[in-house]
């Protein structure tokens, strides 16, 4: 190959192909054609072929079968993770992401993973006495992003910006009237 030339040559491509289709791992592709992972993983997108996941073997979503595809959509419908799904199914996160875009089925944030219901009513229950999506969010050591999203989720209607009344944390004293 002259300098400066930095094309894989045909027959190189063609075995490249030859052995990801026989199975091998890009590393192991790359290795045995003594190209680089990357220059392998070039020459399958040049020929348009699709990767395989981590298992193996590429599943289609039509490849699913009805009684796990109904299996899926109550799992995800009940705000199971993209993770928990794979692990569940033996599917990988890209196959499982295009079945809940297919279906329509809203993916979980990994905020929502970890706050409990009891976690969400208090936020919930701070934003409604009068705590700003801000306040709401410091005081329960979240993102005001995970607020938003946990009241528009729940059909709270947000507060219009601007001065608030003030609101008497203490119980003793009644809030001023306006």
């Amino acid at each position: 190959m002259p300098k400066g030339d930095h094309r894989t040559p045909r027959t190189i491509e063609a075995q490249i192909v030859k052995l990801y289709k026989k199975g091998g791992t890009l590393r192991e592709v790359g290795a045995q054609t003594g190209v680089s992972r990357q220059t392998a993983l070039r020459v399958l997108r040049d020929y348009a072929i699709p990767r395989r996941g981590r298992s193996g073997q590429r599943t289609e979503l039509a490849d699913i079968p009805a009684r796990t595809r109904r299996e899926m959509r109550k799992f995800f419908s009940a705000f199971g993770s993209v993770r928990e799904g794979g692990q569940r199914f033996g599917l990988g996160q890209q196959i499982l992401v295009r079945f809940l875009d297919e279906m329509g089925i809203e993916r979980r944030t990994s905020a929502h993973r970890y706050i409990r219901e009891r976690r969400k009513l208090k936020i919930i229950a701070d934003y409604q006495a009068g705590l700003s999506i801000k306040q709401a969010a410091l005081a329960n050591q979240v993102n005001k992003a995970t607020v938003h999203k946990l009241l528009v989720r729940r059909g709270i209607p947000r507060r219009k910006s601007g001065p608030r009344p003030k609101v008497s944390l203490r119980m003793d004293r009644e809030a001023p009237q306006a």
